[in-house]
C-alpha cells in the first residue's frame, strides 16, 4: 500500500517543494499508517463472505455490512485469488465504494474494510492494499512497532514527525510488497500513483544541502526531509531513475545519519517474513535503528 503525508503545511516554500514526494504518495489507513491506491496511466494501502474458494468465483460474495454496488468479481483472478482467500481465512473482510475515486484500506482488530472507486476497478491497485494486509498477516508489525518506539523518544520526536513515520512506515511496506507483487504478475507501473515522479531531484538536493546545516546547528526541517527523500528513493519501483548519484549526495551530506539508516533498510530488506527466530525479529531491527537515531543525535543542535 503507500504514504504518506510528509509534506508540512507551516514549513517554508523551499521545504513544501521539498516534501512534494509525500503528498503524492497514495495514504492508507493501518493503525497509525495510511495509504491511497491510484490505478490510472501514471500507476501509483479489506473481506468478503469469510472464505471463499477457486470454484465459487463465478459468484463471489460481500459482507453483510458491504455496500452491494462493489464488484469483487472485477478486482479479483488467478493472480490474486489464493491472496484474497488467505485474507478471508483470518479477518472479517468488508467492502465500500470509495469517496474520493482512490483506493484504500482500513483495519481494527480482526476487521478490515477496502474501500474501492466503484468507477476503476483494477486489480493491480486492489492487490497493493490486499498486500499491506498479508504482512500483518504475517504478524510482522514492523511500521507501528517504529512509531511507538520514535515516540518513546523525545530527543528523536524533534525530527520525527507523525507524518514522516507514516511515510517511512508505508516504504517499509512497499519494500517488503514490491518483489511479491510482480511474482504474481501485476504491473510495476501500477504500483504507486507517483511511479513516474523523479523522488529525488537534483533541485531537492540542492535545498537540503543548502539548508541541512548552519554552524553547528542542524535544521530540523533538512533533516526531516534527508529522511523521508532517502526512504522514498529506498522504495521506488521505476528503475528507469539511477538514484545511484541522489544516494551518494546524501550520503556526502550527512555520512553517519546515512550508514544508520542505509543499515537498518538492507537488514529489513534481508529480513523473512515467515521467520519463527526469537532471536531475529523485526522489532531488533527497529531497536537498532533507534539505538543509532539517539546516537547520531547526541549532542547536536537543532534549530
Amino acid at each position: 500500500m503507500g504514504l504518506a503525508k510528509v509534506g508540512l503545511s507551516n514549513k517554508s516554500s523551499s521545504f513544501v517543494i521539498l516534501f512534494r514526494f509525500s503528498s503524492s504518495r497514495r495514504n492508507s489507513i493501518w493503525l497509525l499508517i495510511f495509504n491511497f491506491n491510484f490505478c490510472n496511466n501514471i500507476g501509483l494501502r479489506f473481506q468478503a463472505d469469510r472464505i471463499l474458494f477457486p470454484h465459487l468465483r463465478q459468484a463471489l460474495l460481500v459482507g453483510s455490512n458491504t455496500n452491494m454496488t462493489v464488484d469483487i468479481s472485477k478486482l479479483i483472478d488467478q493472480r490474486n485469488e489464493s491472496l484474497w482467500n488467505e485474507i478471508n481465512l483470518k479477518y472479517q473482510v468488508d467492502l465500500q465504494p470509495s469517496s474520493n475515486c482512490e483506493y484504500a484500506c482500513y483495519s481494527k482488530s480482526t476487521t478490515v474494510t477496502f474501500f474501492v472507486p466503484t468507477d476503476n476497478y483494477c486489480p493491480d491497485s486492489f492487490t497493493h492494499e490486499l498486500l499491506h494486509v498479508y504482512i500483518r498477516l504475517k504478524e510482522v508489525y514492523i511500521g507501528s512497532n517504529l512509531i511507538l518506539r520514535i515516540n518513546s523518544s523525545r530527543v528523536l520526536q524533534r525530527i520525527f514527525n507523525d507524518k514522516l513515520l507514516e511515510h517511512i512506515s508505508n516504504c517499509l511496506d512497499h519494500i517488503k510488497m514490491l518483489p511479491i507483487y510482480l511474482g504474481m504478475g501485476f504491473s510495476k507501473d501500477k504500483f504507486l500513483l507517483d511511479y513516474y515522479n523523479n523522488k529525488c531531484t537534483d533541485n531537492e538536493l540542492a535545498d537540503i544541502k543548502r539548508y541541512y546545516k548552519n554552524g553547528n546547528r542542524f535544521n530540523s526541517q533538512a533533516v526531516e526531509t534527508f529522511i523521508g527523500k532517502f526512504f522514498a528513493v529506498k522504495a521506488d519501483p521505476n528503475d528507469s531513475y539511477d538514484y545511484l548519484g541522489c544516494l551518494t549526495k546524501l550520503k556526502k551530506i550527512d555520512e553517519k545519519l546515512y550508514i544508520t539508516l542505509d543499515n537498518f533498510v538492507i537488514s529489513w530488506q534481508n529480513y523473512d517474513l515467515d521467520s519463527t527466530d526469537i532471536f531475529n525479529s523485526y522489532r531488533d531491527l527497529v531497536d537498532k535503528l533507534y539505538e543509532g537515531l539517539k546516537a547520531w543525535m547526541t549532542i547536536k543542535e537543532f534549530t
